[in-house]
């Protein structure tokens, strides 16, 4: 319940926040028009004000004030000069102001006449100041100076209304002008404030609905890398095991029996290959969904691994009613390509094809199709089995899906084998088509780029023969499981190798360092030093097998190593490792002499 409170008061918060900002914001809007827009706040900038008229009326002022002093001077028995003066300098300080040219007067000057004006003013002025300065003062002349200047004084004061309106009115219309303006800009803010209160609504539900989204995915990440870190980890242990299931019953086939015993070590032998089968499928999907899994481009014959992948098939199967026919047209040429996977989606797509198929026949199709976009391998797989329903076409590439969904269901396997498929392909840049009708079968056609190595042709295979050894080589086993170590221990008396075996990394680099091995059967999982540091420790220090083969081992894909830790080894198996594969890689290290 408190976490429920929380969470709607977080989103309640937010909204929250907007509505007190566009309040603030309308508040502030009205408060501007109703200072700055009103009729009421335009007539307090724009309304009457003590302007020109003023200086012009305190001119006037001093002008009579004068004019009554002097006329009081001329009947007055004796004249007061230094009072006359003083009340002339301050008439002259009012008329003064209102010559200067200044920023308050610039207005005035604006107006025809008013420069003409104050010109004659001005010279009206100078003549009564000379008038002053006479001995004997005239009044009759000084009173007609006096008369003189009161016309031009109201003509000043006309013009000075005139200036004084005429700017008010420029002012008001301005003023006017920047109303609108200020108008629009609010309704312009006030619309933005809305839309970004929208847009920023918007963008943090979409954030939400994101950070959601990446939640989920994260999980699903988590839950996917526990997955693939559970199948890896049951992998190991079931490949570790099952070394030891393999290598028993490869010895036992190998060995002279009855035939009531060669049955039943014959069906032991399809079944641990069912399981290992099935493993190696679980753990490809892992690598696959992970992206852990790699290409390994290199030349091959095309023709003969496609032929051999198909004899292998129908080998192991042992399915008499089913006919399985391999057509190739490769012509033996070298094509550049990941064989390994590729040998995969055939086994995968024949596997697929025979388990659905009772009775009837197999076709297995493939050729090199050049076209001007580039070359491409056509693997094409047709059977005459059950079929596909339409709606289930779009099933079948997905894991763990099987057409037989029932309690009952007839054929076995956990649904994994198109899937690989799929991903494969998808892995090759190359494309899976589906054909199928129910009860008349079904066509898989593949089609994976390559490039064609138009002059060369793959060499026929040189035959192996151990018996051109001179003497019996002698191989060095590690691995820290004994089990494991017992069932190498009996493949290599089978292939007829001498042997030491060690439990521990440790030890098996003092053998290392003390006496010469011919090759070195090294296990990668080991505690304490891995396989890999016990190789690149042998491989930095100097002594008797620095340069000796290594083969690892291990029950995970060499995909999982590095390349630098890939360059360490002679060659790699991973386990279960057969008494065939085993016999290839010793093969490979020792070559035969005369």
């Amino acid at each position: 319940m408190k976490l429920t409170t929380f969470k709607n008061g977080s989103r309640l918060a937010i909204p929250a926040i907007f509505a007190a900002l566009f309040l603030v914001a309308s508040t502030v809007t009205l408060y501007y028009y109703s200072a700055t827009l009103s009729k009421k706040g335009l007539y307090a900038i724009a309304g009457t004000q003590e302007n020109y008229s003023w200086s012009i009326a305190k001119f006037s002022i001093k002008l009579a004030e004068f004019d009554t002093f002097v006329e009081q001077q001329s009947h007055a028995p004796q004249v007061d000069n230094d009072n006359l003066r003083l009340r002339f300098e301050i008439l002259y300080s009012r008329f003064y102001v209102l010559e200067t040219v200044s920023e308050s007067t610039q207005p005035l000057y604006a107006e025809p006449g008013y420069p003409e004006v104050v010109k004659q003013m001005r010279l009206q002025m100078d003549r009564i100041d000379k008038l002053l300065d006479s001995p004997k003062i005239d009044f009759d002349q000084v009173f007609a100076a006096m008369k003189a200047i009161k016309p031009y004084a109201i003509e000043m004061a006309n013009l000075t209304d005139h200036a004084e309106v005429k700017q008010r009115t420029a002012a008001y219309e301005d003023y006017i002008e920047k109303r609108h303006i200020i108008f629009y800009g609010l309704v312009i803010v006030m619309f933005s404030v809305i839309a970004l209160i929208a847009i920023t609504l918007i963008v943090f539900r979409q954030q939400r609905l994101t950070i959601r989204q990446q939640a989920k995915a994260i999980e699903a990440e988590k839950a996917t890398r526990t997955k693939n870190a559970f199948l890896g980890a049951i992998g190991h242990e079931l490949r570790t095991s099952l070394q030891s299931v393999m290598s028993a019953i490869d010895v036992l086939v190998n060995t002279r029996v009855s035939v009531e015993h060669a049955d039943t070590f014959q069906r032991l032998e399809t079944a641990a290959q069912q399981i290992e089968s099935q493993m190696k499928d679980l753990t490809d999907y892992a690598h696959l969904d992970s992206g852990m899994m790699e290409l390994r481009i290199v030349p091959f014959d095309a023709q003969k691994l496609i032929a051999e992948t198909a004899n292998e098939i129908a080998t192991l199967t042992r399915k008499e009613q089913v006919k399985l026919s391999c057509e190739v047209e490769c012509s033996h040429l070298l094509v550049h390509s990941d064989p390994l996977r590729i040998r995969q989606i055939i086994v995968n797509l024949l596997t697929n094809a025979y388990k659905y198929t009772e009775s009837g026949s197999i076709t297995l199709h493939s050729c090199l199709r050049r076209q001007s976009g580039g070359s491409s391998l056509i693997i094409e797989v047709t059977d005459t089995g059950i079929g596909i329903e339409k709606d289930q076409l779009d099933q079948i590439f997905k894991p763990f899906t099987q057409l037989d969904q029932s309690h009952t269901k007839q054929y076995a396997g956990v649904g994994m084998g198109l899937a690989i498929v799929h991903g494969l392909v998808t892995l090759l840049d190359g494309t899976i088509t589906v054909y199928s009708e129910i009860k008349k079968g079904s066509t898989f056609i593949v089609s994976i780029p390559v490039q064609i190595s138009e002059d060369e042709r793959a060499d026929e295979p040189a035959a192996a023969n151990a018996s051109l050894q001179q003497k019996p080589q002698q191989v060095l086993v590690v691995d820290d499981n004994k089990s494991v170590g017992d069932a190498f221990a009996a493949l290599l008396d089978k292939l007829g190798y001498q042997h030491e075996l060690c439990d521990s990394p440790e030890r098996a680099l003092q053998k290392l360092l003390r006496r010469p091995y011919d090759a070195l059967l090294l296990d990668l999982q080991m505690p304490g030093i891995d396989g890999a540091a016990l190789a690149r420790q042998l491989r930095n220090r100097r002594g008797p097998n620095r340069h000796v083969p290594i083969i690892g081992i291990s029950a995970y894909t060499p995909e999982q190593l590095t390349a630098d830790q890939r360059a360490l080894f002679d060659n790699y198996l991973m386990k279960p490792v057969r008494l065939d594969a085993l016999s290839s890689a010793l093969a490979e290290v020792f070559p035969a002499k005369d």
